[in-house]
């Protein structure tokens, strides 16, 4: 995506976007808030470290843990400390997947 395609995108300038890539204006939240309706990580934005993105498998999980009562939660927390031990005790799964793209020897 060019300056232009972006700040056509948000509704300014081409001159105003080239003005808030170089530092020399911020940008207003109304700025920012068209970045994330665009899918942008406005964390990274303002923060420079990467935010935390749902898919929608992540989002399914996110509202069955909110929507749980507390016995279902427990469990669902049980499981979740499982499958960290599991990975943990693995190596991770990038560990896993780099192992399993290795050649066989």
């Amino acid at each position: 995506m060019t300056q232009a395609d972006l700040a056509a995108a948000v509704g300014i300038a081409k001159k105003s976007q080239t003005n808030y890539e170089l530092g020399h204006t911020v940008p207003g939240i109304d700025y920012v808030m068209h970045l994330h309706a665009l899918g942008f990580d406005v964390e990274f934005l303002l923060t420079g470290e990467v935010g935390w993105s749902r898919g929608s498998e992540e989002a399914r999980l996110l509202k069955a843990f909110q929507c749980a009562g507390p016995e279902l939660r427990s469990a669902l927390l049980a499981i979740a400390d499982a499958s960290l031990a599991v990975n943990e005790s693995s190596g991770g799964p990038q560990r896993q997947r780099a192992r399993s793209r290795a050649p066989r020897q």
